[in-house]
């Protein structure tokens, strides 16, 4: 019965280029384990077959996916996401990125003459004229259409869709944001979702990954505006990132740390897809950071402060300058804007006499007050290290910088102290 349910996706297309999806044999055997309820077999068989020279259907890579995200262990088989790192290590990223889960816009997928299904989802088609034949939906396992079920909702959303828990996760801080944003930053993850999420960012980081300086296989997981007045979506991996770093956690301390890094590439990729032209608008990215940044508590904003930025660090002034901005409820408008940028692109760093002058301006509300203040050291310390030659840091020590630094400031003294130093000695 199980070689007659998996003959259908049989006639699923191979690859046109790259290594091909592995024979039908190979599939047969791993299903008629799954369709029995032998995971551990399945895992061990997937395990087993694993080569440089054969990809897994995405069927099965999914399956693996599915398992991760649910933290499935075994004491008898390889875990689901040592077997997605192997195969990892075995071939190229977009190779493997291919069998992964990603939006394919509807547009897309009516020009293909399917609108119902993108070419990796191969688990059920109601076209009985569709090239790729898959089972029915009452031939599949219970296991399998669990996971029919998780891949659904990536077709329009990403791989996020998978990860996301079902109940809402509590969380008592911030309660006006949680009504701002919606439904999606209430949820927490599965138990295994973020080592999922560290194979993925690892997959989508690689250098290989990236075409033109873009973040190509990242790309694939970013919801596209439906119309030109609709902005690029960022909020499915920003909510994620809040998890990390804004959400009280009562996680081992290795684990934070792990998530916070996996996070930090997440923000990372963002960056990088903004700044490559005609990828990802550099507005919804900035837009989408401010309102990660405009209600987090002072404490949780220094470590996100402190584990983004790097290579991005232009951008980071830039969301930043903006950022403090906003706290003093300057609006803007395209004058400002030209002046906030003295860099290259959408998100280029402020100049430093343009920083300095935003640094004097202060909180408009006395509970945004302390977290003012971090984004506004955090602002300076960004623009100290990276144009510590700029002439405009010898007003780094005038009378208005030293009264905007008294108001219980001390990081930002600190900074404009540094600052006047080096102005000095030059």
């Amino acid at each position: 019965m199980a070689n007659s349910r998996a003959k259908g996706r049989a006639d699923a297309p191979q690859k046109a280029q790259g290594p091909g999806y592995q024979p039908e044999l190979w599939q047969n055997t791993i299903d008629a384990a799954v369709q029995n309820g032998l995971v551990d077999i399945a895992l061990l068989t997937i395990s087993t077959l694993l080569d440089a020279h054969y990809l897994p259907s995405p069927h099965n890579a999914q399956l693996l996916l599915y398992l991760a995200s649910q933290a499935t262990t075994s004491a008898t088989a390889p875990s689901p996401l040592a077997i997605l790192q192997h195969l990892q290590s075995l071939h190229a990223p977009p190779d493997v990125a291919g069998l992964i889960p990603h939006i394919v816009p509807k547009r897309e997928r009516i020009k293909r003459g399917h609108d119902s299904l993108p070419p990796w989802f191969l688990w059920v088609h109601k076209d009985a004229e569709s090239p790729v034949k898959g089972r029915t939906r009452l031939a599949l396992s219970p296991l399998e259409r669990d996971v029919e079920r998780a891949v659904r909702g990536c077709v329009d959303e990403g791989v996020w869709d998978m990860l996301w828990a079902d109940a809402p996760e509590s969380d008592d801080d911030e309660e006006e944001e949680e009504e701002e944003e919606g439904d999606t930053r209430r949820r927490g993850l599965k138990p295994g979702a973020w080592d999922v999420l560290g194979f993925l960012t690892s997959l989508w980081t690689a250098p290989a990954a990236y075409t033109d300086g873009k973040p190509t296989l990242f790309l694939q997981q970013l919801k596209k505006p439906y119309a030109d007045r609709m902005a690029d979506d960022a909020s499915a991996p920003l909510a994620i990132v809040r998890l990390a770093f804004l959400r009280k956690t009562a996680q081992p301390l290795p684990e934070t740390i792990q998530r916070r890094e996996i996070a930090a590439r997440l923000v990372g990729l963002l960056f990088d897809a903004a700044a490559a032209p005609a990828a990802f608008l550099p507005s919804a990215l900035r837009s989408g950071l401010l309102q990660l940044v405009r209600h987090a508590p002072a404490q949780q904003l220094r470590l996100f402060l402190s584990a983004v930025g790097g290579a991005h660090w232009a951008a980071l002034a830039h969301v930043l300058t903006h950022a403090v901005e906003d706290a003093a409820g300057v609006r803007t408008d395209p004058g400002r804007e030209r002046l906030r940028r003295m860099g290259p692109g959408e998100l280029g760093a402020p100049s430093v006499g343009y920083a300095l002058d935003v640094i004097a301006l202060s909180a408009a509300r006395p509970e945004a007050r302390e977290r003012a203040a971090v984004l506004r050291a955090a602002l300076l310390m960004l623009l100290v290290k990276h144009t510590p030659h700029s002439a405009a840091w010898a007003r780094a020590g005038d009378e208005k910088y030293a009264t905007a630094a008294a108001d219980g400031d001390a990081a930002l003294a600190a900074v404009l102290s540094l600052a006047a130093r080096k102005a000095t000695a030059a």
